[in-house]
């Protein structure tokens, strides 16, 4: 190529230190022109060229180096499996890759990041601390991955997704889905309180019923109903000839409930520390019908919330003086992150699980063909 093609002023300008920015509009289309033509013409001065070009895309930090942006999420993907699998051949099994390709997409991004993420042991390949880093940092980019794929899939999905802690509000709402919804199948299932909450922070499920917390953000909910917590007691027992009973009167009594994990005990647990109250033993146990047993067998207390049977044989509910109860919330994600089929699903909440509403099928119906 000829020398004459580039101007002394910009010949000297690309042979500066790698970091010069072009000092004018026309000796930047000059040295865009001439690389061009570098790679028929490769020599010292070309290579110096094709660096310096690959320094001008970049974007330049305060000090003026550049900030190298061209990490892939394909290579996060990757230093993820060898991190989690503790090799690069278990990794590369796992992904359903070569070794070679791996290894090489790792290094790759080492090199971008200019530091080592991994390091090889005895016990295995480990993640260094810059390593782990950057693998904090790219959880964000792999849930909203992880999101970008249920939408899509939800595009050809004709099918609602339901999940739910026990209640007969669930019925309901089947019932109002299938008239409203025409052509939608609608997939239920009964789960605990953080199965339902997980389910839908993944995009499991496109709507859950369960009992949120204020603190919990990220969601939108919206409280369909509010169940009172009743105590269970047998025929013998002293209060047996009553109706009525304060939170108070549990002072020193043993008491049956549900386990800690459970958000209706949690619930209830807040009620007695705001009442002041200091309860004997407590009996923890996961399963209603048995917390009733025991019940009957004068083992304790039985505290449940009432969300069925207003009446259990062989026990005598009574109900509590304090308003004491535990709200239901329909739960989905925020409007701008949910599916057509999901933003139809929560309007029938909206319109017709309301408090204090009466569920009825009326109105139009919506189509999803």
């Amino acid at each position: 190529m000829p020398s004459s093609f580039i101007s002394p002023r910009t010949e000297r300008m690309l042979w500066e230190p790698i970091g010069c920015r072009p000092r004018s509009r026309r000796s930047d289309q000059i040295w865009r022109l001439a690389l061009g033509s570098s790679r028929i013409y490769p020599n010292k001065r070309f290579g110096h060229l094709i660096r310096w070009k690959a320094w001008a895309t970049n974007i330049l930090t305060s000090d003026g180096r550049p900030v190298v942006s061209s990490i892939t999420v394909t290579q996060l993907k990757y230093l993820k499996a060898v991190a989690e699998s503790g090799g690069f051949l278990k990794a590369a099994e796992r992904i359903n890759v070569s070794q070679p390709a791996l290894t090489r997409q790792i290094q790759a991004l080492e090199a971008e990041c200019q530091t080592r993420l991994l390091r090889r042991t005895t016990r295995g390949v480990l993640v260094t601390e810059e390593g782990q880093a950057l693998l904090d940092a790219a959880q964000a980019v792999f849930d909203s991955l992880h999101y970008a794929q249920n939408v899509a899939k939800s595009f050809a999905r004709k099918t609602l997704r339901v999940r739910s802690v026990s209640t007969p509000k669930l019925a309901e709402y089947v019932r109002l889905c299938r008239d409203k919804l025409e052509r939608l199948e609608i997939d239920v299932s009964i789960a605990t309180y953080d199965q339902v909450l997980a389910s839908l922070s993944v995009g499991e499920c496109d709507v859950g019923f369960l009992t949120m917390p204020e603190q919990e953000a990220g969601f939108h909910a919206i409280e369909i109903c509010r169940y009172p917590f009743c105590a269970y007691v047998p025929p013998d027992h002293i209060w047996a000839q009553r109706k009525v009973i304060s939170i108070s009167e549990l002072t020193g009594q043993q008491i049956i409930v549900s386990p800690r994990s459970r958000r209706s005990r949690q619930v209830f647990d807040d009620y007695l520390q705001d009442f002041g109250v200091q309860v004997g033993a407590r009996l923890e146990l996961g399963s209603t019908e048995t917390i009733w047993n025991l019940a009957q067998e004068g083992m304790g207390i039985g505290v449940l919330s009432c969300t069925g049977a207003a009446t259990v044989e062989s026990l005598v509910r009574l109900d509590f003086s304090e308003n004491i109860t535990i709200p239901l919330h329909l739960v989905a994600l925020p409007k701008e992150k949910r599916s057509r089929i999901t933003n139809a699903a929560v309007a029938i909440g909206e319109r017709y699980l309301q408090p204090n509403q009466v569920s009825q099928v009326v109105g139009n119906r919506t189509n999803f063909p």
